[in-house]
């Protein structure tokens, strides 16, 4: 069944991001040395109190750096983010609070994200307690409600993380993570470790969680067949870098961008008549070295249409010509860098 998508009421962004970049130096050595990993190089996304968007691509393009970027467990090298109008790098230590009471993120491994020597209990109370939430008791009490809202007996809040299940652990995990009622929760590939059929137990908890809170959603993910159902809006990355956005139906039904034709064709399906393509060189991650060349498309080499322009060019995202909300980065696509 697909999961019910609610529209959000307000346009101002609740989030707001311009030129976020994380560079990371690649070593010491003669050959490496003055190069640098460019894991997100200059995007800019908005999201909307309410909405969910997400951020998609194949492994190695840079988008959980940028959920972690957004959540403050990373530095940026460049750019900004802003958080209700207040750029959050301003924050100073004593207002870092103020970030992780409004940003909380959901991790793709259940069991790393837990402390093996901590009692689940303590585990999501951590968070009540850091910010002097109420009394001992007030916490326990919560832990126990945060635990049912789960689907979780409270009773288990003295276990261990390993006498959990993965399904189990995730929950645990959502838990901790809506515990301070933030305004935007960043999911990382928060399904892709457990079985299809606790995928859709865990999808949708985070759906009707969504829908009784009006809580955010950052939902990073791989897999377009989900983040159909899940989410309002889509950015899809390469190489660092987004290269095509779009409200969910007009970029699933209308793909722009070479590279999302090619993530959409190569979604299984159950049709036999429907032929599942892959993305050439999927096999290797996109290139986000600074030993790239700087100039031109970094699809180039997997590009089916490049033309000389492509590799000489880098394109910027403009709106694309007659859809409204949709932005390329491609030379072959009409926008309005071309009327």
């Amino acid at each position: 069944m697909p999961l019910s998508i609610a529209s959000p009421i307000a346009t101002k962004p609740l989030v707001r991001i311009r030129g976020l970049a994380k560079h990371f130096p690649l070593g010491r050595s003669l050959l490496s040395r003055g190069h640098l990993l460019r894991a997100v190089d200059g995007i800019d996304l908005d999201i909307a109190p309410g909405e969910t968007v997400a951020l998609v691509g194949e492994s190695g393009c840079g988008k959980t750096t940028a959920g972690r970027l957004i959540v403050g467990l990373m530095t940026p090298t460049a750019g900004t983010i802003e958080l209700r109008g207040e750029d959050v790098q301003t924050y100073r230590r004593s207002d870092r609070q103020k970030l992780t009471r409004q940003v909380q993120m959901i991790f793709q491994d259940p069991a790393g994200s837990l402390n093996p020597r901590l009692r689940i209990g303590d585990s999501i109370a951590e968070p009540l307690r850091s910010h002097r939430w109420g009394t001992g008791e007030e916490i326990r009490r919560e832990v126990g409600k945060l635990l049912e809202r789960v689907g979780l007996d409270p009773t288990v809040s003295r276990r261990f993380p390993h006498e959990f299940s993965g399904g189990q652990r995730q929950r645990i995990g959502i838990a901790r993570a809506i515990a301070l009622k933030p305004a935007l929760i960043i999911a990382d590939e928060p399904t892709s470790a457990l079985d299809v059929s606790i995928r859709v137990q865990i999808l949708n908890l985070l759906a009707d969680i969504r829908a009784e809170t009006g809580t955010s959603f950052l939902f990073i993910s791989h897999d377009l067949a989900v983040v159909k159902h899940f989410s309002q809006f889509i950015a899809v990355m390469y190489a660092g870098r987004i290269v095509e956005k779009g409200p969910t139906r007009e970029l699933i039904e209308h793909p722009r961008h070479p590279y999302t034709q090619q993530l959409l064709a190569s979604v299984p399906s159950l049709d036999p008549s429907v032929k599942r393509i892959l993305v050439d060189g999927a096999s290797a991650p996109p290139d986000v070295s600074s030993a790239r060349s700087e100039i031109g498309c970094s699809f180039t080499s997997r590009c089916p249409i490049a033309i000389d322009q492509c590799r000489s060019i880098t394109p910027s995202l403009f709106p694309v010509l007659n859809a409204a909300s949709c932005e390329v980065a491609c030379h072959r696509v009409e926008t309005t860098a071309r009327t």
